[in-house]
């Protein structure tokens, strides 16, 4: 069992270095870095949000963001 455990780490100390550097996160959600910033809600609009969210099997956030590029559509 050590020669394995000894072929494994062999065969992984070769790695790029650039994979190396790169650090676990967030995943990306479009073409460069996302901002966040607080919002006022009262809570019933609060708790709609949260229900919509559990309901389609999705984070506040993603919702919240839905929403947002619906409303600021261009008008036809």
């Amino acid at each position: 069992m050590t020669g394995s455990v000894d072929r494994v780490r062999v065969a992984t100390s070769h790695v790029d270095a650039t994979h190396a550097r790169r650090r676990p996160g967030r995943p990306s959600i479009g073409s460069a870095p996302a901002s966040t910033f607080a919002v006022r809600l009262d809570p019933d609009l609060r708790e709609a949000l949260a229900e919509r969210a559990a309901q389609d099997g999705m984070p506040v956030s993603e919702v919240v963001r839905k929403a947002l590029r619906r409303y600021l559509k261009p008008r036809q």
